[in-house]
């Protein structure tokens, strides 16, 4: 005759506290994860002034290389002298 794997109450009792303190201790991983997590996040954002920043000088290059693009078609249509 197969035996079930908890034959007594105090079997499962005692699977029951291994399983609550295991989940106890996976609810402490989730919530340090989570600040983990939080914390990267902060250090990650950008302050409205350094986005001010890095938007000012991504137009500038953008400027920059429309005004060099102009320059070289102004000088590749104009006739041979």
């Amino acid at each position: 005759m197969i035996q079930p794997e908890f034959e007594t109450i105090a079997q499962l009792r005692q699977e029951n506290y291994r399983l609550q303190t295991e989940l106890a201790q996976l609810r402490q991983e989730n919530e340090r994860l989570q600040r983990e997590n939080t914390r990267s996040a902060t250090e990650v954002a950008v302050s409205p002034s350094e986005r001010r920043d890095r938007l000012l000088e991504v137009t500038a290059t953008v400027a920059s290389l429309l005004l060099t693009e102009k320059t070289s078609l102004r000088q590749s249509t104009q006739p041979y002298k």
